[in-house]
């Protein structure tokens, strides 16, 4: 009988999930965030299944920023010294442009985006409240309704050339 009762709790201690595999499921991202650093400075891969930046929202532009780790200074002087001059055509999925811009947003550049006149107006909303938090970034003046390869793309780099330079 002790056999059995000693089988049973053995078998239902491994069954139970562990404190460091229960913390990973729960729903903090801080703990998540630990993880995967603690998995990146020991060299292990991890596959992030969260998304890993924070919605805008109510949040303050500062937090916002902090938070979600944008490159406020330059990391050069050489870079500093030698600013560039983007300009992004949008026009859908405001998840993808927002990750593409913390990637290649350095606070020296500056940032033209076009969104297509015929996105929707929450998308259009949504990229404006972003790039309200940067000096540096702005929406074109002029939108165009963009055909893809078609004259009105050329058209749209124009709109944000005209206004880069005017910057």
């Amino acid at each position: 009988m002790l056999s059995v009762v000693i089988y049973v709790i053995l078998y239902r201690s491994q069954l139970r999930p562990t404190k460091r595999s229960e913390r990973l499921n729960s729903s903090s991202e801080r703990y998540f965030t630990i993880d995967a650093c603690n998995y990146a400075l020991e060299e292990k891969s991890v596959f992030l299944w969260r998304k890993t930046s924070l919605p805008l929202r109510s949040v303050p532009c500062e937090d916002y920023l902090t938070q979600n780790h944008y490159i406020t200074s330059p990391l050069s002087e050489e870079e500093a010294e030698f600013p560039l001059a983007y300009v992004m055509a949008i026009h859908k999925d405001f998840d993808t442009f927002s990750r593409l811009f913390r990637a290649i947003y350095m606070p020296q550049n500056v940032y033209c985006v076009h969104v297509d006149e015929k996105a929707t107006a929450a998308f259009k909303k949504s990229v404006q409240q972003l790039l309200s938090c940067f000096e540096n970034a702005f929406l074109a003046s002029k939108m165009e309704p963009v055909v893809y390869g078609g004259i009105s793309r050329l058209q749209a780099d124009l709109n944000c050339l005209k206004d880069l330079v005017a910057s």
